[in-house]
């Protein structure tokens, strides 16, 4: 089965109208086609595989998922080797997940995430946000005093939920 999604992923991964973009190492916004990955050490686009750089793996996971193409994301994130143990391929995979409306895989890999890192922030920013689509406020505002407690209140991910609490309350 999960050879069949991997492979029905990277279809759409391949299919994709998306152009994926990291930034290399001089800050230039590199663009590469559907399904290439950009790889600093050969400062090239490429076929994403599972030999690729990991971090190269993740944010062209993230830039995907960034840009709304989760399936692609998805198929990419799949790719990096250790990803049923590395917290930021989990998160974001926990990310795409959430935003293409499957919440209940999306709660499983922030929570593997959070086991493989419990001080990964940007998960439990991410992971107040999923319980905020199902009017969970109290498990969100758990999440909020846990990065308070982990990265203190000045911390990217801290306003970030913050600033989601404030609007959820709002509505």
């Amino acid at each position: 089965m999960r050879t069949f999604l991997i492979l029905t992923a990277s279809a759409l991964l391949l299919a994709s109208p998306q152009v994926g973009h990291a930034a290399d190492d001089s800050g230039d916004n590199v663009k590469c086609k559907a399904g290439l990955v950009f790889n600093p050490d050969t400062r090239k686009c490429e076929q994403a595989t599972n030999a690729s750089p990991e971090n190269v793996l993740i944010q062209q996971g993230w830039d995907l998922a960034d840009a709304g193409d989760y399936d692609a994301a998805i198929a990419v994130l799949w790719r990096v080797d250790n990803w049923r143990t590395n917290a930021r391929a989990l998160n974001y995979l926990g990310f795409a997940h959430r935003k293409s409306g499957k919440l209940d895989e999306a709660f499983s890999y922030y929570r593997l995430a959070l086991q493989a890192d419990p001080d990964y922030t940007l998960a439990r920013a991410y992971l107040g946000e999923g319980y905020l689509a199902i009017n969970r406020l109290d498990l969100a505002e758990a999440e909020l005093a846990e990065i308070a407690v982990r990265a203190g209140t000045d911390a990217y991910e801290y306003k970030e939920l913050a600033g989601h609490i404030a609007a959820y309350k709002a509505t």
